[in-house]
Parts: structure tokens; sequence; C-alpha cells
């Protein structure tokens, strides 16, 4: 009897978990062949209300939604959900002859798709590696991954009402995240999650309102939307939905700033910039100005306050003020910074004509050379490097970083329409997307975004949702391009809040 029972144990508990999941797994499938925009929907939002805090606790989370499961059945439960629900509205597609990234990144998404498959045989058949390597975060799994969300949303957003719920229910919780993160940072000691004070020695001892860049990410969208609502769209008269706007403008640029994290910061301006190119240049100049004259006192105050909490030496430059990894990480090495790590990559790369081109494979890692102490943060980890382009070309050579490049070049110009020929109830969250990109640069450029589940899942989100717009936005007769004025259709009232 023992012996039976002890057999169960061992086998069938497995054997039963498999099945079941299997179960669960063809369920969603099948799910998400009838239902699939509404559950692409919740997919949208849970991305966009759960920060990933597997950095910058001082104990690790007692729940993630981006790693639960992922110890006992090799990846995250979200992750099986992800997949289930790609198949499901690549199956429903399929079935209705739909192809939405046709001109638009399809080609691009298949070869990268071809590109991990080489990784996945490479690792396996060259390296004896288990396939669990090269599924690994820090490959190049998520580069996949933002191709495939990007599907998702193009080709779940297919009506002025599911674009009408997605944007009502993304400004609502991003502006309630935003007041919940100050109220958290003025009565609560900010975030939790706070690498500068748990995990850098102390050396930074700060309050944030957020950890996470792609908070910043977020609420840089949101001013941009807010402010849209004001400057392009005010009549002359204070209404509710105006305070609302402004509100929600002060709300999320304290948020990016009260971050003190320079990408956050960088962010805000570059998509500050952007916004301006859509004012006519009368308004341009006052909102420019205006602008200037707030934003970058703040973020000089903001960057010396950063300074002041850190118990680093003070003998420092202004550019060192703002960015004191081009000092160094150690006051007895104040050559060395976290740009030394590139630096190594790119020696690493360099040892022979095949990595340049190939990579060092999606389970490789960098030669960090003689110099330990430059690369302490690494944790005896070089599997990474802090740029998302970088991380690309480390993993995956030229050959994937043209990839990369090419499926977001392509995504990207296949969405962008000028603004005199999208209908004017689409404009607005439209181009809040696609400043959305312009707010993922500085993480792309020096972050750590790819071996991220929640930023590649966001880029791709990011990426998708203007490609669906355009295809409900574009007008039918497109007038010709004029001088704008405050009376033609370039400024519209305010739609969909």
């Amino acid at each position: 009897m023992t012996d039976i029972i002890g057999i169960l144990f061992e086998f069938g508990i497995p054997i039963a978990a498999a099945s079941i999941g299997t179960l669960v797994f063809v369920g969603a499938i099948a799910l998400g062949i009838a239902n699939g925009r509404f559950l692409v929907l919740g997919f949208v939002i849970i991305i966009f209300a759960f920060v990933n805090p597997s950095y910058g606790l001082v104990e690790a989370p007692a729940f993630n939604i981006y790693a639960k499961g992922g110890k006992t059945f090799l990846l995250p439960f979200i992750q099986y959900g992800f997949y289930a629900l790609f198949i499901a509205v690549w199956t429903s597609n399929a079935f209705e002859a739909r192809k939405p990234l046709r001109d638009a990144g399809g080609g691009w998404l298949i070869a990268l798709g071809i590109l991990f498959i080489a990784h996945l045989i490479a690792g396996v058949v060259l390296e004896d590696l288990s396939p669990l390597h090269i599924v690994a975060p820090r490959g190049i799994i998520h580069i996949l991954h933002i191709g495939m969300a990007a599907y998702l949303v193009s080709s779940s957003i297919r009506t002025e009402k599911d674009l009408k719920y997605v944007v009502r229910l993304i400004i609502i919780l991003v502006f309630c995240r935003g007041v919940f993160a100050l109220v958290r940072f003025a009565v609560f000691g900010g975030d939790p999650q706070n690498a500068y004070a748990n995990l850098e020695g102390g050396n930074i001892a700060l309050k944030i309102t957020f950890w996470d860049s792609n908070e910043g990410v977020l609420a840089s969208m949101a001013a941009f939307y807010a402010a849209w609502q004001i400057f392009r769209c005010w009549a002359g008269k204070v209404e509710g939905k105006t305070l609302f706007f402004v509100v929600m403008l002060i709300v999320e640029l304290l948020v990016v700033i009260l971050s003190f994290r320079r990408s956050n910061w960088v962010a805000l301006l570059l998509v500050t910039i952007y916004f301006l190119s859509f004012l006519p240049p009368s308004r341009r100049w006052v909102v420019g100005l205006l602008g200037v004259s707030l934003l970058l006192p703040a973020i000089w105050l903001g960057a010396n306050k950063r300074f002041e909490a850190s118990a680093l030496d003070r003998n420092r430059s202004i550019i060192e003020v703002l960015a004191p990894d081009a000092r160094g990480f150690a006051p007895t090495d104040r050559k060395k910074s976290r740009f030394y790590e590139l630096d190594r990559a790119w020696a690493t790369l360099a040892k022979s004509p095949v990595t340049i081109i190939f990579g060092i494979g999606s389970w490789g890692s960098f030669d960090p050379g003689n110099d330990a102490l430059a690369l302490a943060y690494h944790a005896g980890r070089y599997d990474f490097v802090h740029s998302g382009f970088g991380h690309v070309l480390l993993k995956s050579g030229l050959l994937g970083l043209a990839i990369f490049l090419g499926f977001g070049s392509s995504i990207l110009k296949r969405s962008a329409v000028p603004i005199d020929q999208m209908d004017t109830k689409f404009s607005v969250i439209h181009f809040t997307f696609r400043a959305g990109m312009v707010a993922m640069i500085p993480t792309l450029v020096s972050g750590t975004p790819i071996p991220e589940l929640r930023t590649t899942w966001m880029l791709g989100i990011i990426l998708g949702v203007p490609l669906a717009i355009r295809a409900l936005g574009l007008k039918k007769n497109v007038e010709p391009l004029g001088q704008p004025s405050f009376t033609s259709p370039m400024y519209p009232k305010r739609n969909f809040l």
C-alpha cells in the first residue's frame, strides 16, 4: 500500500498537473478564439497595472505576476497565457483572412521567430545546453515577445468602441496610479522598490515615486495626452474636463520628476519636444518657453537632490551631477563607468567575425576582463548590458540587430500618418502612443529593456496600438495640406474621455 501511494505521489501528481495544465492551455486557446479582443484588452490592462518587483526590494517580493509559477513550471503562468492568447488570435485571424502586420513588420516578425529557433537549435546541438538556457529572459526570446505583443494589439482593436474602452481604462488607470504614487511619496516614504536606497550600499538615500522605468514612460504618455487636451483642444472656456487635464498633467509631471530616474527625465524632455512639433509656431513658442521654464529647473533641482543624497564624493562636475555613471561607481576607480561594460561586450564580440555577425548566443556572456571592480554591479553575471540595442547586438550580432531594427522601423513607418490625414476622433490617442515610443528611446539606448518581460510587452503594445488606429482613423477623403488654424479640424474637440 505504501508503495502504491509512493508511486502515485512520484508519477501521478506530475502527470495530473501536466494534464490539467494542458487542458487549461487548450481551453484558453479556445476561449481566445471566441473572445480574443476582450482577453487582449485584459492583457494590456495587466501589463499597465502591475510593475515588475524583481529588482530593487530589500527582500524578494511575496507576489510577482511576471514570475509566478516560473520555478515550478519552467515559465511564469502569465507567459503561458500570452502564448495561448497569441495562438488563439492568430488562429482567429487565419479563419478571417486578416493580416494585421501586412506591410508592417510581418516578414520581420517571421525573421525574429527563425532567429530564435536558430539560437535554440545552436544551443542544444552545438553547445549541448538545455533549452531552458536559450529561453532564459536574458537571451533574445523577449525580442520575439515585442513582435507578438504588437501583433496581438493590432489584431484586437478593430472598432471605435474597442478603442474607447482601451483609452478610457488606460487613462483612468495611469492617472489613479500617479495619484497613488504621489500620496505614497508624501506620506509613506515612497516606493519600497527603491534600488537607490536598498541595493546600492545606501549610497543614494532618496525616496521615489516609482522605480520601474515603465511607469515613467506611462506618465510621460499621460502628460502628452493631457497637454494635447489642454493646449490643442482648449476653446477658451474653463470646464470641468479642462481642470481635470490640468491636474492630470501636474500629477504625471511630478511622478516623472520625483522618480529621480534620469531615463525618465530624458524621456519626458523628448516627449515634450515631440508634443511641441504638433503646435503652430505662435503657440509652440509660448508653450515651449513655459515648459522650459518649469521642467528644466525642476529636473536640475531633482538632479541636485539626487546628488546631495549620494554618499559618494562631492567633487564632481555639472555633467557628473546629471550623469554620475560618467565618473564611475567606485571612488577607487574613477576612470571606469557603466559604459565600460559596453566596451567589454564589444571586445567579446570582436574576437571573431562569426560573433560579430551572429552574436554570442542567447546563453552567452561577455568577457569582463581583469577589472571586476568596474563591473561589480553585475554581481558576477555578465549576460546582459545596459543598452537595449547593445544587448541585441551582443546576443545576436549584426544580423539580429538588423532584424530588430527592421521590425521596429517597419511598424513605425506603416503607422506614421500626417496629422491632417487622421480622423480627429483618433488623432490624440494615436500620437500619444507614438509619444510612448519616443519615451522608450532612453531605456532602449542605456537601459535593460530586453531582459525585462514587462518592458518588452509594453514596447510591443506601444508599437501595435498606432498601427491599429491607423486602420480606423484615416480620413476617407484626405484634404490638401494647408496652414493650420485654431478652427481647423487639426484642433478638434476632446474625444474619448
